[in-house]
């Protein structure tokens, strides 16, 4: 918008949050971090007068915060990276954790996290953007065998079982702001369950 008031201009239009900006020297470019829909967060440029935002693949992937160089001819960005796994303890009769002590059970390069064992045991639901973006992925109750259930190239997370192990219900910024989705035990189409402008997040089933 201009300095002195008047009306706003969108440059970003895919309902992302925005990791910093920074203009280009010339004030015709404008440089942001963004996680744009189905890519881990980039920087962009974007053509402060609109258009069409291009990656810089320079940066590479889970950049933020960029400074531009007043001559133009320097960048400079974080780069942040996240490893965060899923871990199992075991718990003995009195509460106590056993002797043990935890056990990696679920573990990448990329961020797993907001795990649940499905009502049987046997498989586990958990949150993890290892395919790009956060996805919705199902594996065996000891870690191996994961597959991908959501593709929504959204971020999608909290996953929780029925009470019969048929279905998951979760979150997805797919459209923007927050929905709840359910999905079938063994893939298929989500099924969005809340319409609202609002955010809805970390559903769970009654009993």
């Amino acid at each position: 918008m201009p300095v002195n008031g008047g009306e706003t201009k969108r440059l970003s239009g895919d309902n992302r949050a925005i990791g910093g900006l920074a203009w280009m020297p010339d004030g015709r470019e404008v440089v942001y971090a963004s996680r744009r829909t189905g890519r881990p967060q980039e920087l962009w440029i974007v053509n402060a007068s609109g258009g069409t935002p291009q990656p810089l693949s320079v940066a590479g992937e889970n950049a933020s915060y960029p400074a531009i160089s007043r001559t133009g001819n320097r960048l400079a960005y974080v780069r942040s990276i996240f490893d965060e796994n899923i871990w199992r303890l075991d718990l003995t009769g009195d509460g106590k954790h056993g002797s043990d002590g935890p056990v990696k059970l679920i573990a990448s390069t990329w961020m797993d996290n907001a795990p649940q064992y499905s009502p049987d045991g046997r498989k586990v639901a958990f949150g993890s953007d290892r395919s790009g973006s956060f996805e919705i992925w199902v594996c065996s109750a000891d870690g191996s065998n994961p597959v991908q259930l959501t593709f929504l190239a959204g971020h999608s997370g909290t996953p929780r079982w029925s009470p019969d192990g048929r279905r998951s219900v979760f979150d997805s910024h797919v459209n923007g702001n927050a929905d709840i989705y359910a999905i079938d035990a063994d893939g298929g189409a989500p099924r969005r369950l809340t319409t609202d402008p609002g955010s809805d997040t970390m559903p769970s089933w009654s009993s």
